[in-house]
C-alpha cells in the first residue's frame, strides 16, 4: 500500500481521514502492510494515531513500514495490548515530524546500506532523547538524522542495541562522541558491522573511555564520511594500540 497525499490540492471540505476507519484492522490475514506518506501530509498526521492502533490488531503481519511523527505512536506498537511481535517481524518506521527535502544530504552507500537490513529504525529533527528502549532491542539498523541536543548516541541507550549491526549519523551538530562508555554502558556494541558519520561538525571523539574486550574483537567498518581525517585516523591509532593490549 503506497499513500501520497498533497495538502496543497485539499479541499476545505474535504474529511482529514486518509484511510477509512476498521479498513486495516478488517485484514485479519494480512502478512505484509507498506504504508509511505509525505512526512508533512496533514491527512496523515491526522489519521496516523488511530492507523496505528488498528495496525496493533493485525497478529499475522510479518512486514511493517510506517511513517510516524511522534515517538510515542512507536511505543504504542510495543504496548500490553499490542499483537504484533517485532522480534519475530521485519520492520522500517521513520520517527519524527520533518518536510521531505527535494536534495538529500544523505551518502548514496548509506541510502544502499538502510535498503537491506531487516528491522530498521530512522529518527530524524528531534528534539529530546526518547524513551525507545523497548524497540531498539530488535533494531538492526539505526539512522539518527538532525538530531538537535543529543551530545552521544549512548544517550539512546547502548544496552539496547545488542541486535545492532548499522549505524549511521548525520548533521546532529550537537554530538561530540558516538560512544561514551563513562556514561555507564555495558554492551558496547557487540553486532555493530558498519558505523557512517557525516556533517559532524562538533564531533571530537569515536570512543570515549577505556577499551573494553565487548567491541575490540568484531570492531566495525567506520567510514569517515565528511568528517575531520586527523580525528579519523588518531581514533584508528588509538584502537589499533588499545588491541596489541588486550591481547597480550
Amino acid at each position: 500500500m503506497s499513500i501520497c497525499g498533497d495538502d496543497n490540492n485539499k479541499k476545505d471540505n474535504e474529511s482529514n481521514i486518509m484511510i477509512p476507519q476498521n479498513v486495516i484492522s478488517n485484514l485479519f490475514q494480512l502478512e505484509e502492510l507498506m504504508i509511505d506518506v509525505n512526512p508533512g501530509d496533514k491527512q496523515w498526521n491526522a489519521s496516523v494515531k488511530d492507523i496505528v492502533k488498528e495496525v496493533c490488531s493485525l497478529d499475522r503481519l510479518e512486514a511493517l513500514q510506517l511513517y510516524l511523527p511522534e515517538v510515542a505512536l512507536l511505543n504504542d506498537l510495543q504496548n500490553a495490548s499490542s499483537s504484533i511481535n517485532l522480534l519475530k517481524m521485519h520492520f522500517r518506521f521513520t520517527i519524527g515530524r520533518h518536510l521531505k527535502r527535494i536534495i538529500s544530504r544523505l551518502p548514496l552507500e548509506v541510502a544502499v546500506k538502510f535498503d537491506v537490513p531487516e528491522r530498521c529504525l530512522k529518527f530524524v529533527k528531534g528534539e529530546d532523547v526518547p524513551k525507545i528502549g523497548k524497540v531498539l532491542r530488535h533494531v538492526t539498523a539505526l539512522f539518527l538524522d538532525s538530531h538537535s541536543t543529543a551530545t552521544s548516541l549512548s544517550e539512546f541507550g547502548i544496552e539496547y542495541m545488542k541486535n545492532l549491526k548499522f549505524c549511521a549519523l548525520g548533521e546532529c551538530y550537537e554530538i561530540q562522541t558516538i560512544v561514551d562508555v563513562n556514561n555507564g554502558d555495558k554492551v558496547l556494541l557487540r553486532s555493530l558491522e558498519y558505523l557512517n558519520l557525516y556533517y559532524m561538525k562538533n564531533l571530537r571523539s569515536i570512543w570515549k573511555g577505556p577499551f573494553g574486550w565487548e567491541i575490540m574483537d568484531n570492531f566495525p567498518t567506520v567510514t569517515d564520511c565528511l568528517i575531520d581525517r586527523c580525528l579519523f585516523s588518531y581514533f584508528m591509532l588509538c584502537l589499533d594500540g588499545e588491541k596489541r593490549k588486550l591481547r597480550t
